[in-house]
């Protein structure tokens, strides 16, 4: 069985708990934050840095976001 792929917009909130997940589970973890130095202490625990949300999201199995609000997950999801 193939290894999921996972897609974790604002990684500095969940991405600790989300990279733990990932060395237990072989899962592939790319990530996007606005502050890149969110990220970057997550990239020497496997985490593959994107340039965008669309491109972390990008053939993902499972996207976690963690935003503020509803409607900003409806504007980053939906565009609204």
């Amino acid at each position: 069985m193939k290894a999921p792929k996972a897609a974790n917009e604002n990684t500095h909130v969940a991405g600790d708990v989300a990279m733990t997940a990932s060395e237990v589970n072989n899962v592939t973890i790319t990530g996007f934050d606005i502050v890149l130095e969110k990220i970057t202490h997550l990239v020497s625990n496997g985490l593959r840095p994107a340039k965008s949300a669309q491109q972390a999201a990008g053939g993902a199995d499972l996207v976690i976001l963690s935003l503020p609000s509803w409607d900003v997950v409806l504007e980053a999801v939906e565009g609204k």
